[in-house]
């Protein structure tokens, strides 16, 4: 008899069950080494070597977070070495709801931008450990600073874009590039596993239109349904808070037992505000998306978990966001279109 399965948590998160941490940790991707706690410092190091001390999940820094996070199994991390010096590295964190995060993907300042391995095989290798072991999907928050992370997950990793993130990150300064603005927006992306298809509702307007170009590659069936407002509750339902990092992540929904709360964060907001809502209730999306533009919650994408989510967040000065989304470096022309008419949508609110 296998050893049972059991859910762990890890800062307060939820994680998914540990089958499909083992079966990415047994992989023998041909491309690096497992690292483990003893690793910590040699991450840190190479975090500083790229990004100094404006990494902006900073509380990657703090000796112990790491290899707490490595202990609980909540992050999986490839490593390339060089002797005691770590040069490449790329993590995989375990959210729950059938999800895998593709992220901390760090090389050191001056190693070739094209790594001397068969990247193909290796993510051909990956991506069937982690379906094997019945993860919906792997996602993503790609950089736009420049396009090689998008080329990379493109061409190698299957992945399509499902959205983007205005303002996610701040004052990171990257050694090797010649220049960095104050504000990343980053580009959601998604490789689709095991994650069900099936139809979806959108909101009947503009903002549904850009959803619905986004869903239509992903495999969801749209349908539209007016915005509008209505005496249905709204309750949210807390999901995750990282100071440190400036994002929050809300679940909105119906409760008609309870009054009317408020959508908008308590004073003040993170940087990455986010709500949650379900896609497949009429109801739901029509008063919720009246409700939350009426705060200032822009639509920026799809989650695509168990059950298929669009994704708002909170954009407090739209024409300022989309003008400074001009100078994004995307990867072709299908993102540039996506990305473009998100910007356009985003500067006529009002």
């Amino acid at each position: 008899m296998g050893r049972p399965r059991r859910a762990l948590r890890w800062q307060g998160r939820l994680l998914i069950s540990p089958s499909p941490y083992d079966a990415l940790s047994a992989l023998d991707t041909g491309h690096g080494d497992w690292l483990d706690p003893r690793d910590g410092g040699a991450l840190r190091a190479l975090l500083r070597a790229r990004y100094g001390e404006t990494y902006a999940h900073r509380r990657l820094y703090t000796p112990g977070v790491l290899e707490g996070a490595w202990s609980a199994r909540a992050l999986l991390s490839l490593g390339q070495r060089r002797g005691d010096t770590l040069d490449a590295h790329t993590g995989f964190w375990f959210m729950g709801d059938g999800l895998v995060e593709s992220g901390l993907t760090v090389t050191r300042p001056g190693l070739p931008s094209t790594p001397p391995v068969d990247l193909d095989a290796l993510w051909s290798r990956v991506l069937g450990a982690l379906s094997s072991a019945g993860v919906l999907a792997l996602t993503q928050r790609t950089t736009t600073l420049h396009p090689i992370a998008q080329h990379l997950a493109l061409t190698h990793m299957r992945a399509l874009p499902t959205g983007l993130r205005p303002n996610y990150t701040r004052g990171e300064r990257i050694t090797g590039l010649d220049s960095a603005p104050g504000v990343m927006h980053a580009l959601s992306m998604i490789t689709t596993l095991n994650a069900p298809a099936g139809a979806v509702i959108v909101p009947d307007d503009a903002w549904g239109g850009w959803l619905a170009d986004l869903a239509d590659p992903l495999g969801l069936e749209v349908s539209r349904s007016p915005a509008t407002p209505s005496d249905h509750a709204l309750s949210l339902t807390p999901l995750a808070d990282d100071p440190s990092f400036g994002a929050r992540r809300a679940r909105v929904a119906l409760d008609g037992d309870a009054r009317r709360i408020t959508l908008t964060p308590a004073h003040p907001p993170r940087r990455v505000e986010l709500r949650h809502v379900p896609a497949r209730d009429v109801s739901l999306v029509a008063t919720a998306h009246a409700a939350l533009l009426e705060r200032r919650f822009l639509p920026v994408g799809w989650r695509l978990g168990a059950e298929p989510e669009i994704i708002y967040q909170l954009v407090l000065a739209p024409e300022e966001t989309s003008a400074s989304m001009a100078n994004a470096s995307l990867a072709n022309g299908s993102i540039r279109a996506l990305w473009n008419t998100w910007r356009t949508l985003c500067a006529h609110t009002s």
